[in-house]
């Protein structure tokens, strides 16, 4: 009898060791569903009406929708200048990357502008604002060849700007 008592006495030290070493915590487990970004187009982007020249050159077009040029290059009033203007929607206060594209191409049958240089307001990054909403402004460079052929030049593929949170 008494050495079952021993053995009782021992496995209750034993248990009670092995529960003294022993620590638990508990953490918990949270998830937050935030607005979709979105982003829908205000406005296209339009170099307005430029002369051919026998020098060709660029014309940048800010995100502020202002035209530069170089060169010899002249432009008209003759049709309406804009900037892209994008319109963002989403989480209030969140930060959203911009990708814009490197280039593009702009065709008037078989004759051809490159538009690169693509910038952007804000430049990067921005942030949307307390109602959930922001604005992006593009600009670009066109490049015009020397005695470039009259007539309307667009692209097919469209200016394709992407956002995401960061």
């Amino acid at each position: 009898m008494k050495g079952k008592i021993f053995i009782l006495i021992i496995s209750t030290l034993l248990l009670t060791i092995n529960t003294l070493c022993q620590s638990t915590a508990i953490g918990r487990i949270s998830a937050e569903i935030i607005e979709p970004i979105i982003i829908t187009k205000n406005t296209d982007m339009d170099f307005g009406a430029i002369e051919s020249n026998i020098n060709g050159g660029d014309i940048e077009l800010t995100p502020q929708g202002i035209r530069n040029t170089t060169e010899s290059i002249k432009l008209s009033d003759k049709r309406t200048v804009s900037n892209a203007s994008f319109k963002i929607m989403g989480q209030p206060k969140y930060n959203y990357s911009i990708t814009l594209p490197n280039n593009a191409n702009l065709n008037n049958n078989s004759n051809q502008l490159i538009v690169d240089s693509f910038t952007s307001y804000p430049s990067g990054t921005g942030t949307i604002d307390d109602n959930g909403n922001g604005t992006i402004n593009i600009g670009a460079t066109l490049h015009m060849n020397p005695n470039q052929s009259v007539g309307i030049y667009s692209n097919d593929n469209g200016l394709i700007v992407v956002v995401n949170y960061n």
